[in-house]
C-alpha cells in the first residue's frame, strides 16, 4: 500500500465514522431524548422529571447540525479528492475542513456544555436505574449512547493525528498526489 493510499484510507475511515456518529446522534435524540423530554412535560406520563430529562441529554440537539454541516463538507472534500468540485467552490483538505468547523465555527464550544453536564447526567442515570419504583430502567437503556459525543472527540483527534503522521511521511517520500492541505491545521506546507 502506498503512502497516499494509506492516507486516503484513513480519510475515508474518518468520514465513515463521522457519518456513523451523525446517525447515532439522531438515534439518541429521536429514540431517547425527545420521547423522555415529551413524557416529562406531564406528571401522568413522566418517567423522569423534566430537569433530569434535559440534563441527561444536555445539548445533543445542538451537536447534530454541527456534525451534519461538518459531514457535508467532508463529503465535498472527498468529491474534490476524486477530481470534482461542487459549484466551483473548494472546501480544501481535512485540516481546512476541521478548522473551519471546530475552530472558526466554534464547534468545540458546544461540547463544553455537553461535557460539563456529563457527570451530573451519569449520576441521574445511575440513580434512576437503581431507584425502586422508577419506570426508567424498563423504558430505556441509553448507557452506550452517553459516551458517544465524548468518545467521538477522542476518536476524531486520534484519526486526525494518524492522518497527519501519514501526511508527514508522504511529505518526506514525495508520494502524495497533491490534494491535501494541512497548512492551517498543522503548520506543514500546503501541497495543493
Amino acid at each position: 500500500m502506498t503512502d497516499s493510499t494509506a492516507l486516503r484510507d484513513q480519510i475515508n475511515e474518518f468520514v465513515t465514522t463521522e457519518r456513523s456518529y451523525v446517525d447515532k446522534l439522531h438515534t439518541l435524540k429521536k429514540d431517547y431524548a425527545d420521547p423522555l423530554r415529551h413524557f416529562a412535560r406531564s406528571k401522568e406520563t413522566a418517567i423522569i422529571k423534566s430537569y433530569q430529562a434535559n440534563t441527561l441529554f444536555a445539548n445533543v440537539d445542538s451537536l447534530i447540525p454541527i456534525h451534519e454541516a461538518f459531514l457535508e463538507d467532508l463529503d465535498k472534500m472527498l468529491a474534490e479528492m476524486d477530481g470534482g468540485s461542487r459549484n466551483g467552490s473548494r472546501v480544501g483538505g481535512i485540516g481546512d475542513v476541521s478548522l473551519k468547523h471546530f475552530k472558526d465555527y466554534n464547534g468545540f464550544h458546544i461540547y463544553k456544555l455537553y461535557y460539563a453536564k456529563r457527570e451530573e447526567a451519569l449520576a441521574i442515570f445511575e440513580a434512576e436505574m437503581t431507584r425502586r419504583g422508577s419506570g426508567f430502567p424498563g423504558y430505556i437503556d441509553v448507557s452506550p449512547y452517553f459516551g458517544y459525543p465524548i468518545d467521538r472527540l477522542t476518536q476524531s483527534t486520534l484519526t486526525r493525528t494518524s492522518v497527519l503522521n501519514t501526511r508527514m511521511l508522504t511529505s518526506r517520500t514525495g508520494s502524495v498526489s497533491g490534494s491535501f492541505s494541512w497548512t492551517r491545521f498543522s503548520g506543514y506546507p500546503d501541497i495543493r
